[in-house]
């Protein structure tokens, strides 16, 4: 588990931090407004609202922002997986980062019971977000907000991707191949696929004990009979045939 150091806030818009550094520990930088310059040794990183940088022990680094800018900051012990290079990512559709990094500030500054050991899990989900980001190709972020919006209405059979494709500044036709080349899938395509996925679960945990029709309502579907038509276009065999095959009720062993 990692050791935990500090975190903070700077609300503030600074337009400049002087240089410093941790000898005893790494810095996670999260840039909640405005855009400038990180300078790390020699080297110079262009930071805008959205961006975490990652900055291993031993490295002097100072900020500078001619219209100012503002970040939240969190310091713990080095990471070996993590590596010992600084790092530079952006944040996902959901800001799940941002998520993970305002709960440790809270839990820092309320010091509620057992707040060491719920900061320390907590920084080991933003040590595994680097190493997971750290070893693939990043995502257009307009194909990451897709497949959010796409899971998060998987259920929803008033979604449609209509609203999704007039959000995303790129032609429908350009989107649409980025989004395939990125993910493998179209988005509608994508959509039946986590659909599809949804219904297996439900029908083969038996403890679920759903009626076919509320799983199609779950799957986002109008009806049953349109839900059972896809089903078997995914599975070669209907809801009922799926469920009789693969779940065994646990009352007959």
């Amino acid at each position: 588990m990692p050791t935990f150091y500090s975190a903070g806030r700077m609300n503030e818009k600074s337009k400049n931090t002087p240089a410093h550094v941790h000898q005893e520990c790494c810095e996670i930088l999260y840039y909640i407004q405005g855009q400038g310059k990180l300078v790390v040794g020699d080297k110079k990183y262009v930071f805008r609202e959205g961006d975490i940088i990652y900055i291993p022990l031993g490295l002097i680094h100072s900020e500078i922002s001619k219209s100012g800018f503002s970040n939240i900051f969190c310091t713990m012990n080095y990471d070996d997986r993590v590596g010992m290079d600084v790092l530079v990512f952006h944040d996902n559709y959901n800001k799940e980062f941002k998520q993970i990094m305002d709960q440790v500030i809270t839990h820092h500054l309320t010091q509620g019971v057992r707040c060491r050991e719920i900061i320390s899990a907590l920084l080991s989900v933003l040590a595994e977000y680097m190493i997971t980001w750290k070893s693939q190709d990043f995502k257009n972020q307009y194909v990451d907000m897709c497949e959010r919006v796409i899971v998060a209405n998987t259920g929803n059979n008033d979604f449609s991707l209509n609203a999704v494709y007039e959000a995303v500044p790129l032609s429908k036709i350009y989107f649409v191949r980025l989004f395939k080349n990125q993910t493998g899938f179209t988005p509608k395509g994508y959509l039946f696929e986590k659909r599809m996925f949804t219904a297996n679960e439900l029908l083969t945990n038996w403890s679920f004990k759903l009626k076919i029709k509320d799983i199609a309502s779950m799957c986002g579907y109008k009806n049953q009979y349109h839900f059972s038509v896809a089903f078997v276009s995914k599975f070669g065999f209907s809801p009922e045939q799926w469920r009789d095959r693969y779940v065994n009720d646990p009352r007959d062993n």
